[in-house]
């Protein structure tokens, strides 16, 4: 068969083969910030805190009203601090979901003590 004038002829290409080589590009690592940029940032952080138990201590805080009810309320302290710790390892590096997970798990507990003590606190009020 002869084609027609004008029309090229195919190539056949062998479509099982040797392929050329893939070149990857890795995206480049973030800019981290100054250093002093993060220092005074953590400071904008810590130093309310600091100014709270500062400002507590002035005010001469009433610890021993916690031990009318000792159990309830060592235990929903304790609690709250799970929550800070919870809080300063989300920031330093654990990921959202686990972060999330720990907090349900507390959630309930919490709760519950919270409730336990703040109802023993009344009743000795009354």
């Amino acid at each position: 068969m002869v084609a027609p004038k004008g029309t090229k002829e195919k190539k056949h290409e062998v479509a099982y083969g040797p392929k050329p080589e893939i070149h990857h590009r890795f995206a480049e690592p973030q800019k981290m910030p100054n250093i002093l940029v993060s220092l005074f940032f953590t400071g904008l952080v810590v130093v309310p805190f600091i100014g709270l138990l500062g400002g507590w201590a002035y005010l001469g805080v009433n610890a021993d009203k916690l031990q009318m009810e000792p159990v309830g309320s060592v235990v929903f302290m304790g609690l709250i601090a799970a929550y800070i710790t919870l809080a300063i390892s989300y920031w330093i590096g654990v990921k959202l979901f686990p972060t999330l997970t720990y907090a349900l798990v507390l959630a309930l507990p919490t709760y519950l003590t919270g409730q336990y003590a703040l109802s023993k606190r009344i009743e000795k009020r009354i």
